[in-house]
């Protein structure tokens, strides 16, 4: 295992760097608009007619590679692409109270292009939903641990297959506790440190169960631990801005592929691009590193995010 102090994120956004990570390129640069086209980024762009005109789905196609995606309760392969999950999730599905499935069909179809959609998903954070929703969530974002119960009878000598797992704790809200039980409702607050610290702690066990699965199951397997963003505990804009940035990468590698001059190159778009390298055993073909911040003292989104007086 290679561990990476320090390393940065491209982008602040989970959005951002998501669809850059499925284009395997930074899609924005500081000239762009402050709004992109939600509906052209992910988890929109995890449709099949969207999906197969991407460079990382394309490039997988031409390798052979099975995509499976392991999403959690806002975007997963049951409401975007059936064809990228691993069993049959539409019985999966059913279990969704109607109510919640109707209120997720209004936002997707039509405020995905707009900032509802985020600020739905923040109603359901700060508790103006049921224990039934806190139930669901603690169980749908659980994507590691939900993969390796799906991964316990799959056959990893048929062709070669890419797993992109987008396990969202610890991410609020804060609903496991540090041995990954469920915390009561009542305990979940809106604001950390305490239950971020549970929730890091879990995902620390988590990632080892997954490692000690795959030695067993596949260890020629070629792993990315990786977090999409930092979360921002600062007291302030600046500093939060910086925390954003400060990211986790740990990386599973096969031997022969050298870990060598890789930090500060490092992140979501680099990643993938070192671990395609290594599965084909191709030359490594980093991108100039980029990173850009949606904090309004920076450029981009500065007149999105307005600080709190």
């Amino acid at each position: 295992l290679n561990y990476f102090e320090n390393p940065t994120t491209s982008y602040d956004n989970t959005k951002y760097n998501f669809t850059a990570f499925m284009h395997l390129d930074y899609i924005i640069n500081e000239n762009d608009k402050i709004f992109l086209d939600r509906m052209k980024m992910y988890p929109n762009i995890m449709r099949p007619n969207l999906i197969k005109n991407l460079h990382l789905k394309k490039t997988l196609d031409d390798l052979g590679y099975k995509f499976i995606w392991e999403g959690w309760s806002s975007g997963n392969c049951f409401q975007y692409n059936f064809d990228l999950c691993i069993n049959d999730e539409k019985k999966y599905s059913q279990k969704i109270s109607k109510k919640y499935k109707l209120n997720s069909y209004i936002f997707d179809r039509f405020l995905t292009s707009t900032p509802l959609k985020s600020f739905y998903g923040r109603l359901k954070i700060y508790k103006l939903f049921s224990d039934d929703i806190v139930d669901l969530q603690f169980e749908e974002n659980n994507a590691i641990g939900n993969l390796i119960t799906k991964l316990k009878n799959y056959d990893f000598k048929s062709n070669p297959h890419f797993f992109l797992v987008h396990h969202m704790s610890p991410h609020d809200p804060w609903i496991y506790n540090s041995d990954c039980s469920r915390r009561d409702t009542n305990e979940i607050e809106t604001y950390p440190p305490t239950g971020y610290k549970l929730a890091y702690q879990c995902v620390l066990k988590r990632i080892k169960e997954l490692y000690y699965f795959l030695e067993k199951k596949d260890p020629e397997a070629i792993v990315v631990f990786q977090s999409d963003h930092g979360f921002g505990l600062g007291a302030n804009l600046n500093e939060r801005a910086k925390e954003s940035q400060k990211v986790f990468i740990l990386l599973k590698l096969d031997k022969k592929c050298s870990t060598q001059n890789l930090k500060g190159k490092l992140d979501m778009v680099n990643n993938i691009r070192l671990a395609l390298s290594c599965a084909t055993d191709q030359k490594i073909n980093l991108l100039e590193k980029k990173s850009y911040s949606s904090y309004p003292n920076c450029r981009v989104w500065r007149n999105y995010i307005k600080e709190k007086k």
